[in-house]
């Protein structure tokens, strides 16, 4: 399978007293309460889309909405990033 070229953005926010998970795949967000279970799945998601061909990336904000970290799935090697 060719890697798709446009990077796909999988996205963790904070939202009201939790977190939100966003991915270009669905017009939902999921719902967490928790920070770190919000970014395994996001984890999980990007890496995901990675074993499918598309090249994606985890961006993970902090509770001001500043940057707290980015991880690249590449779809020419999924599971490392």
């Amino acid at each position: 399978m060719q890697p798709q070229s446009t990077e796909q953005i999988v996205s963790v926010t904070p939202l009201g007293s939790g977190w939100a998970v966003t991915w270009p795949f669905s017009e939902l967000s999921l719902m967490f309460r928790s920070a770190s279970r919000a970014e395994a799945e996001g984890r999980s998601l990007a890496n995901r889309m990675a074993q499918l061909g598309y090249h994606s990336r985890l961006i993970v904000h902090d509770r001001r909405g500043g940057l707290a970290g980015a991880v690249t799935f590449s779809a020419d090697r999924p599971g490392n990033h």
